[in-house]
């Protein structure tokens, strides 16, 4: 898969880190899985706007954001449960 994918619980919690995630990042996806994004070194930001999903319940796009030495397309997306329609958790799709 070419982009790399990010979900968080809602507490904010790492639950998926894909393979393109490792590469982009260096960070293995067992070394990440139930901490929180925001935690991580460089992740601040994102986790941060990432949680702004939570509360507003909207996607948020970041175009041209610089990660380091390199510009990332990043989507946040609000995962709902099909059912209750209640916010479970947020999707990051990001593109290089």
């Amino acid at each position: 898969m070419e982009t790399a994918i990010i979900t968080l619980s809602k507490d904010g919690r790492i639950t998926e880190w894909n393979k393109k995630a490792e590469q982009l990042f260096g960070l293995k996806k067992e070394n990440v899985l139930g901490r929180r994004l925001k935690d991580l070194p460089d992740f601040e930001e994102i986790g941060s706007v990432a949680e702004s999903v939570f509360e507003n319940k909207e996607p948020v796009f970041l175009n041209f954001y610089k990660f380091g030495e390199r510009y990332f397309n990043i989507r946040f997306s609000p995962f709902r449960n099909a059912k209750t329609q209640l916010l479970e958790g947020v999707i990051i799709t990001i593109d290089d």
